[in-house]
């Protein structure tokens, strides 16, 4: 491996237990020692996080905003992370040094162009980011977004075959159009 390679950590959950990631971090910063990046969510960033992964050589962090807007983050997708938590994780990750990459979901169901347009201004302004990424929302099966919106009627009767999650979206959402989406 080049020294300039970053190893990959991408469980969203991969910080959620400190006294599994201090044991992590040690051996990992002893036997491997080489310079990486993770995911994580912003409910579970502290300084003594931060401080353990920066120490033990992680240089960014993927940190889902989901939703800039606080209804769709917390109501619809049910995350329960405030606005304050959310900033104040991007902070931290800025204090330690630790790079992020955010990343929002839109064309959610109920979102309107201007829940879309405060996630954007949201993101603009956390601390840390050095890069953006966007999703559009696709309802997996088996989720409780799927579901609500087979019961609104958001789906369409039959999904195109030659559809690419992702890359477009499949909803028929009352207040956003799929144009607008793209």
């Amino acid at each position: 491996l080049r020294d300039d390679t970053l190893l990959l950590f991408g469980d969203d959950l991969f910080i959620a237990n400190k006294k599994w990631l201090s044991d992590f971090c040690g051996i990992y910063k002893k036997k491997i020692g080489r310079p990486f990046w993770c995911t994580g969510r912003s409910n579970h960033i502290t300084d003594e996080v931060c401080a353990m992964l920066k120490d033990s050589g992680c240089r960014q962090m993927m940190m889902s905003v989901e939703s800039g807007d606080d209804y769709i983050r917390n109501k619809v997708m049910m995350r329960n992370i405030s606005r304050e938590t959310m900033i104040r994780s991007f902070e931290i990750c800025d204090k330690y040094g630790i790079n992020t990459l955010a990343t929002c979901i839109v064309g959610l169901p109920f979102e309107t162009p201007e829940m879309i347009e405060n996630s954007i201004e949201t993101v603009a302004k956390l601390k840390s980011v050095n890069s953006y990424g966007i999703n559009i929302f696709y309802p997996y099966k088996g989720t409780q977004l799927r579901k609500i919106c087979e019961e609104k009627g958001f789906m369409p009767k039959a999904i195109d075959d030659d559809f690419v999650e992702r890359k477009g979206s499949i909803l028929d959402l009352p207040d956003l159009s799929k144009d607008l989406i793209v």
